[in-house]
C-alpha cells in the first residue's frame, strides 16, 4: 500500500465487512480467496459475531492471496510508523502487508484521535487499517446469528472520500458504496485530517443467512481511509404508509429551526423539544427544511441544480438532529423541501429532481421511519396555486428518483397551493405520476388551519364561534378523495393550530384550548395522524426559551381541557 506518512499514522484502510451463507465459525471458509478466522493470544473468539461489531483488523489469516490483497508487503502502521518495542498495538500483525495501526488518545502536544475535529469519538486503542489504494481487498470471516436483513454503521476517517464494495462468500452483494470526507478544514493542523472521525449510519445493508460467511470487503476508489469497525444490527422491517400512519398519531413540527432562521439549527436546540413531546407520548416530528434559499446565510443545495452540499453544517446537524429523532423507538420523521420559492415559480423540476436525488443518497440508509414530504405549500410568490400538471410533473420526477433509490421508502404528497384538502381532487385526479396507486409506500397530507379567519397568524378572530363541523369538515373532504381517487391512501395532517401569540403574551383563551382539545380527538377518528404546527412563536405550545411548554396547549392535546361552554369566550379570547 502506498505510504503517506502524516504524523503518527498514514491513512487508513478501508473496511467493511459483511455476509451470507457459509458453513461453521471458525475454520477455512469459500472456495476463492477463502481464508481463516483471526485469533491471537488476545483474541480467541474466531468468527466475529454478527449482529454485533466487527473489527477490520481482525481480517482473516491466510496471507497474500487468499485472505487479502495488497499492492506491497509492507505493513507501514505496525513495526514502521509504530516501531516494535514489545508492545502488543505497536507489533499487531506486524509481518503482514495489510497496513494496521491504533488510536491515540492523550498526546501531550498535540491531540491525534481525540481532537475536537472528530465527529465521532473513537476508542482509545482501537486497532484500525489503514493506508489503502484502489484494488486492495481483505475477508472477513463472520458468524451470523439468525436468517435476515442487517445494517452496518461504519467507524471510519477519509481525508478525500472514495469508494468501497462488498462480497458476500465470493458472489457481489452490494454496489459501490460512497464514503464521504471527514475531514474538517477549520482544523489548522494539517496532518491531522486523515484523523476526524465519523460513523456513517447504515452504510452497509445485507440480506444474510444464519451461519458462517466470508465477507470480502473491496477498496474501489480513493484510498489512503482509516477503518476500525463496522457494528450491524439487524434491519427494521420497512412499515407501508398504512402501518406507518397507524403507528403515528399525534406528532409536532419542528417548525422555523431549518425551514428559517428563528431558532438555531442545531441538535443542542432540538433535542430538549423532541424529548419533551417524545415523553407525552407524541409519535412523529416533521422537520420542514429550507434547501435551495438562504437561512442563516447558508444554502444547503445549489438553486439552479438541486445538488446538495455534503460538507454543508447545517446539512451535518440536520443529520444529527434526524439520527437522533429515530434513535427513539417508534418515532417517525417526516422530512421535507419546505419553502424553495424560485423552483415553485419558475418550474424548476429538474432542480426538485435533482434535490430528491441527493436527499435519498444522504439519507438512504436511515431507517424507513424517516419518511419524504416532497414539496410543502407549493404556491407561488404571488400566492397562486401552481399548476397541477407542473405539480404532477415536479413530484413524478422527484418520485422517481426517491424509487429508484429504495421502494420502501413512504412518500408524501399535498395539493398544489397551501395543501389545503379541497386541492386534492383538482391535483391529483389520478396517481399515474406516482405508482398509478399501485405503490403501498405513498401517503397523502394536508395542512389544517380552517377556518382562517380563527386560526390565522396575526388574522385569526380567537373569539369565533367554531364549531365541530370546521374540525371536521376538511377531514371528511381528504377521507373522500383518499377513499376513491387515493385507493385507500393513509392521510397525514402535516400542519394544525392557532397563530394566539400574534396577538397575546399568554395563553389564556378557552376558545383556543378547545380547538387543541378536539382537535387531535377528531383526527384519531378519522384514523389520521397529526403534527400540530409549533414554531416557538405565534403558534407557540414549546417555549425554546425555557425549553419547556410554554402553556397548557399540550395538555389540551394530551390528556383534554375541555372547559365549560360558558367560559369559552371569556375576555382573554378577545
Amino acid at each position: 500500500m502506498k505510504a503517506m506518512l502524516f504524523h503518527g499514522r498514514r491513512l487508513a484502510w478501508l473496511l467493511v465487512a459483511v455476509m451470507s451463507a457459509f458453513a461453521a465459525p471458525g475454520f477455512a471458509v469459500g472456495a476463492d480467496r477463502a481464508g481463516i478466522a483471526f485469533g491471537d493470544s488476545r483474541y480467541t473468539g474466531g468468527a466475529q459475531e454478527i449482529p454485533g461489531t466487527v473489527h477490520a483488523a481482525y481480517y482473516d489469516a491466510g496471507g497474500e492471496g487468499v485472505a487479502y490483497h495488497d499492492t506491497d508487503s509492507v505493513n507501514h502502521g505496525s513495526g514502521a510508523l509504530n516501531p516494535l518495542d514489545g508492545s502488543y498495538l505497536h507489533a499487531f500483525r506486524a509481518g503482514e502487508g495489510v497496513d494496521i495501526s491504533f488510536t491515540k488518545f492523550g498526546n501531550p502536544s498535540v491531540a491525534v484521535d481525540d481532537s475536537p475535529f472528530n465527529r465521532v469519538v473513537p476508542p482509545a486503542d482501537q486497532l484500525y487499517v489503514g493506508w489503502t489504494e484502489p484494488g486492495e481487498w481483505f475477508n472477513l470471516t463472520v458468524d451470523v446469528a439468525h436468517d435476515g436483513d442487517y445494517v452496518g454503521d461504519l467507524l471510519y476517517t477519509s481525508q478525500r472520500g472514495g469508494t468501497i464494495a462488498i462480497d458476500v462468500d465470493g458472489a457481489p452483494a452490494t454496489g459501490d458504496l460512497t464514503l464521504s470526507v471527514t475531514a474538517d478544514t477549520a482544523d489548522a493542523v494539517a496532518w491531522r485530517h486523515w484523523h476526524h472521525w465519523d460513523e456513517a449510519k447504515g452504510l452497509i445493508r445485507l440480506r444474510l443467512t444464519a451461519g458462517a460467511h466470508r465477507l470480502t470487503v473491496h477498496v474501489r476508489s480513493g484510498g489512503n481511509m482509516n477503518f476500525a469497525t463496522l457494528t450491524f444490527r439487524e434491519a427494521s422491517v420497512a412499515p407501508d404508509a398504512r402501518q406507518a400512519a397507524a403507528a403515528m398519531g399525534m406528532g409536532f413540527n419542528l417548525g422555523q429551526m431549518f425551514d428559517n432562521s428563528q431558532h438555531p439549527p442545531t441538535l443542542a436546540a432540538a433535542k430538549p423539544k423532541i424529548d419533551a413531546y417524545y415523553e407525552r407520548g407524541f409519535r412523529v416530528v416533521r422537520i420542514p427544511v429550507t434547501w435551495t434559499e438562504p437561512v442563516g446565510g447558508v444554502v444547503m443545495a445549489d438553486p439552479l441544480t438541486g445538488r446538495v452540499d455534503r460538507g454543508s453544517g447545517r446539512l451535518a446537524a440536520l443529520k444529527a438532529v434526524v439520527d437522533y429523532a429515530l434513535s427513539k423507538p417508534g418515532l417517525y420523521v417526516v422530512l421535507n423541501a419546505h419553502h424553495e420559492t424560485d423552483l415553485k415559480d419558475f418550474d424548476r423540476a429538474a432542480v426538485l429532481e435533482a434535490l430528491w436525488s441527493d436527499i435519498s443518497e444522504i439519507f438512504g440508509d436511515r431507517d424507513h421511519r424517516l419518511l419524504f414530504e416532497i414539496l410543502n405549500e407549493p404556491h407561488l410568490s404571488n400566492r397562486d396555486a401552481m399548476p397541477p400538471e407542473r405539480l404532477r410533473h415536479m413530484t413524478g420526477l422527484a418520485y422517481r428518483r426517491i424509487r429508484a433509490a429504495d421502494a420502501r421508502r413512504i412518500v408524501i404528497i399535498g395539493g398544489n397551493q397551501w395543501f389545503a384538502a379541497a386541492e386534492m381532487a383538482r391535483t391529483w385526479p389520478d396517481l399515474e405520476a406516482v405508482g398509478g396507486g399501485r405503490d403501498a409506500y405513498v401517503m397523502a397530507t394536508f395542512h389544517h388551519y380552517d377556518p382562517w379567519t380563527f386560526s390565522g397568524d396575526n388574522q385569526g378572530d380567537y373569539a369565533d364561534a367554531w364549531t365541530a363541523a370546521d374540525i371536521a369538515r376538511p377531514m371528511q373532504a381528504m377521507a373522500d378523495w383518499a377513499g376513491t381517487v387515493g385507493g385507500g391512501m393513509p392521510v397525514f395532517i402535516g400542519e394544525w393550530g392557532v397563530g394566539w401569540k400574534s396577538r397575546y403574551a399568554t395563553m389564556n383563551c378557552n376558545n383556543i384550548r378547545q380547538w387543541y382539545a378536539q382537535f387531535p380527538r377528531h383526527a384519531a377518528t378519522m384514523a389520521m395522524p397529526t403534527a400540530v404546527w409549533d414554531d416557538g412563536g405565534w403558534f407557540q405550545v414549546y417555549d425554546h426559551a425555557t425549553d419547556r411548554f410554554g402553556n397548557d396547549l399540550i395538555d389540551c392535546m394530551d390528556d383534554g381541557c375541555v372547559v365549560a361552554p360558558p367560559e369559552r369566550f371569556k375576555p382573554d379570547c378577545q
